[in-house]
């Protein structure tokens, strides 16, 4: 009869155990399926939102001004400025009142070293530091021409 217990009393904890881990399976997927349906509740369709100001301003890690895009200071036109570790303006780019795109190139010192621009007809020139214009290269028909310093 100890034999006929035993195998009987194993009969019942292989039972047992085959329910337990179904249930543990239920369960992991149940937790699964719960935590996938929160993280994809947390996700809202990206909406674009639109930001208006005169004047947008890039900082660094120790808070120090790094760029601005602005059309406050120069009376309503757009201008994107880089600035130097010092906070000197390194590079610009903008439209002047004209309607004419450029970008300037500051020197080590600070003041501009070179000026370019594009008129809205498409014609491009180039100013120096001291406001010279350099002669255009002649060229070809059909050829598109190069200045170079």
């Amino acid at each position: 009869m100890q034999i006929e217990d035993l195998a009987l009393r194993v009969q019942h904890l292989e039972a047992e155990n085959r329910r337990l881990k179904s249930s543990a399976r239920r369960w992991g997927l149940g937790l699964a399926a719960l935590a996938g349906a929160a993280v994809l509740s947390s996700m809202t369709a990206v909406v674009c939102e639109t930001v208006w100001a005169e004047r947008f301003v890039l900082k660094d890690s120790r808070g120090r001004e790094r760029g601005f895009i602005t059309a406050y200071e120069t009376g309503g036109a757009p201008q994107l400025s880089l600035l130097d570790a010092k906070g000197g303006r390194a590079l610009t780019f903008g439209v002047d009142n004209e309607g004419r795109g450029y970008f300037e190139v500051a020197s080590k010192n600070g003041p501009v070293r070179s000026h370019f621009n594009v008129s809205p007809e498409g014609k491009a020139g180039i100013e120096s530091k001291e406001g010279e214009k350099p002669a255009e290269p002649k060229k070809k028909e059909g050829e598109v021409a190069a200045l170079s310093r």
